[in-house]
């Protein structure tokens, strides 16, 4: 969001404010909230933060955490060679590890989501058939796309997924990619 010359905050595209809205104007609730995703006593206090304000309830997890290299786009087109480890990092910090730090966080509140458990929460349980982690990913983890450090974080991703899926479905949770494209957000 950005302000104009009067002081009204500007609601642009992309942005966490928009999503929250567009949540909230469907029946749910959605909660804007800027979280450095490469600290995780950030996501940490995030989840935390969720559990107070909704009563323990959390829904649906999507994981679209990515931070471009110091050098931006243009280093994504380099040779693994030519950018080293340090951009490996970066792909794989924000991206496939902050997928997995979210997912550990969320579960104990999807878990009382879930249909195995006994909890007021899930009793009350009105929308969805069971709870969901969503995680952004591309087909980048299928064939070439960018650079090396890209494509296996996007097929980390994938496989995150799938043996997610396989430790959560005991407890009716759902865990799917989501290969959208270039998604538009306040940072694209």
């Amino acid at each position: 969001s950005k302000n104009d010359n009067h002081g009204t905050v500007i609601m642009e595209p992309g942005t966490v404010e928009e999503t929250a809205r567009e949540i909230a104007a469907l029946g749910g609730t959605g909660v804007a909230v800027i979280c450095d995703h490469s600290d995780d006593d950030q996501v940490r206090a995030l989840f935390h933060r969720i559990a107070a304000e909704q009563d323990g309830r959390l829904d649906i997890l999507i994981n679209n955490a990515f931070r471009l290299p110091p050098g931006g786009v243009d280093v994504l087109y380099q040779k693994f060679w030519e950018q080293g480890p340090d951009v490996w990092d970066t792909l794989h910090t924000v991206g496939l590890r902050s997928h997995f730090v979210a997912s550990c966080y969320a579960m104990p509140l999807l878990l009382k989501q879930s249909s195995t458990s006994t909890s007021r929460q899930q009793q009350q349980r009105q929308y969805l058939p069971r709870p969901l982690i969503g995680m952004v990913s591309s087909f980048g983890g299928l064939c070439y796309t960018f650079n090396t450090a890209y494509g296996v974080g996007k097929a980390g991703v994938d496989r995150l997924v799938k043996d997610m899926a396989v430790e959560t479905r005991e407890h009716d949770i759902a865990v799917v990619s989501f290969w959208p494209g270039v998604v538009n957000t306040e940072r694209t």
